[in-house]
This record gives structure tokens, C-alpha cells and sequence, in this order.
């Protein structure tokens, strides 16, 4: 089958499978006779392995190297995938942390900012008194300090972890 038809049976744009073919995901044969990329039914399986493990936070070179240790003939990687697939997690709840503490400082800021009347630059050379006044909390980085400075954000957030929104 060519590019199309593979496209077609994996659900997934015609780019997708030129960029998987071009990164190593897929090795088609090709046609001797127009150059076309040849494809197989296998094909379809290993694009649908592709985009699962994508969803699941596989880099396209971890993908790649599982890729070819199975045509390799390698026995099943999966205590790979699982060490993988944790260090995704690890990565993801750091993330959320990060979010978090981002989302705090956002709403402390725009606490800040109510309080703040006009846009008046305090001095020439200012683009926006508002960002310059909320610096100091960013050079501190204690979003402890911050959010007692502001019950309601606190307030809010203990709200949320009680909830379960956040960890």
C-alpha cells in the first residue's frame, strides 16, 4: 500500500507517516518503478504503537530504540517501558507542581494588580509599572511568603488540594 492507503487505515494524516518513514519510525520498501514508498499491514500496527506510546510520553528516540530492538529480534522491552513510562509520571507530577505554584503566583499577581490604580509609569524607561512591582516576588521565588500575603489565594488553594485538584 502507499502512503495514502497507509494514512487512511491508521487514522492519521499522510504527513504523519512521511515524518515517521523520515524519522526512522517506518522503513517501507520502495517501488522500483515510480520511487513510491511500499507499505505493509504491519505498517498500520506500528503507527498505532507510535501514537499510543506518544500519548503515553515516549520521545520519538525511545520509541525508535524499541522499534529496533524488536526487529532486532530482542525479547519484549516492557520492563523498559515501564522504567520509562515512571520517569514520565516523576516528570508529569513536577510539571503540575510547577504549574501549580505558577497558578498561585498568577492569582496573587492579579490580587496585587486590583489594588493598583491606573497604568502610570512610576519612571521613564517603564513598559508596564504592574510587571516591574510584581518582580520581587519572582526574584524570591517563595510563593509561600506570597500567598500569605494574599488569605484568599491561600484560602483558594487549600480549597483546591482539599478537593483533590491538586497533589
Amino acid at each position: 500500500m502507499i502512503v495514502k492507503e497507509l494514512a487512511e487505515k491508521a487514522r492519521v494524516s499522510t504527513h504523519l507517516v512521511r515524518f515517521y518513514s523520515r524519522v526512522g519510525l517506518l522503513d517501507p520498501a520502495r517501488d522500483h518503478q515510480n520511487g513510491y514508498k511500499l507499505f505493509e499491514n504491519s505498517h498500520v500496527n506500528r503507527v498505532e504503537f507510535v501514537r499510543t506510546a506518544q500519548s503515553l510520553g515516549l520521545k520519538l528516540k525511545e520509541i525508535r530504540a524499541l522499534i529496533e530492538a524488536q526487529d532486532r529480534g530482542s525479547p519484549a522491552c516492557c520492563h523498559r517501558v515501564t522504567e520509562i513510562v515512571r520517569e514520565r509520571l516523576a516528570d508529569t507530577r513536577k510539571k503540575i507542581e510547577d504549574l501549580t505554584t505558577l497558578a498561585g503566583r498568577l492569582e496573587a499577581v492579579l490580587l496585587e494588580w486590583q489594588e493598583v490604580d491606573g497604568c502610570e509609569p512610576l519612571r521613564s524607561g517603564v513598559i508596564c509599572p504592574k510587571i516591574i512591582a510584581s518582580d520581587s516576588g519572582a526574584q524570591t521565588g517563595d510563593l509561600a511568603t506570597q500567598l500569605e500575603l494574599h488569605p484568599r489565594v491561600k484560602a483558594r488553594t487549600q480549597a483546591r488540594t482539599m478537593e483533590g485538584c491538586l497533589p
